[in-house]
């Protein structure tokens, strides 16, 4: 091996060792713009059947009530919103990913990181009270509901 084509590669070598080691510098200033970033639910396309007489669903047999779900790796929330419709959204807030829940009393899902207010469609009612950036809408699920059997099919 000639001496230039050793140094050539011994170059590229150290080239190499000194763009992994600056990537490694970056990964927490990377993941720090990160959780401000706008949450996506990922797609999965589970279709779950159930019946609101069996547990854990048994809540679900009150209009009014919520039973918090786990389908594969994301989790949602389900509400009867009426003796016709249970609805499905994601439980994670896509503002910085707080914890959303349903509140009975005003008729809406609420971030309990920032206390923004979705309505059961998803919609965005209410900002983050923290005002450093907007939130989007909660994904939701397609939801069927056969009242007179109790039958329920969520579609993710």
């Amino acid at each position: 091996m000639t001496q230039s084509n050793h140094q050539s590669q011994r170059r590229e070598f150290l080239l190499r060792i000194g763009a992994v080691a600056g990537s490694t510098l970056l990964v927490p200033f990377i993941h720090g713009c990160e959780s401000t970033e706008l949450y996506t639910l990922p797609p999965l396309h589970v279709t779950v059947d159930f019946n609101v007489a069996n547990s854990p669903y048994t809540a679900l047999k009150t209009v009014g009530s919520s039973v918090d779900v786990s389908f594969g790796n994301v989790d949602g929330v389900l509400v009867r919103v009426s003796e016709a419709e249970i609805i499905g959204v994601s439980r994670v807030c896509p503002h910085q990913q707080g914890n959303v829940t349903w509140d009975n009393a005003a008729k809406a899902l609420v971030c309990a990181t920032h206390k923004a207010k979705f309505a059961n469609t998803g919609a965005v009612v209410t900002q983050p009270n923290n005002g450093d950036k907007l939130t989007t809408m909660l994904p939701a699920w397609q939801v069927t509901f056969d009242a007179a059997t109790g039958k329920v099919t969520v579609k993710t």
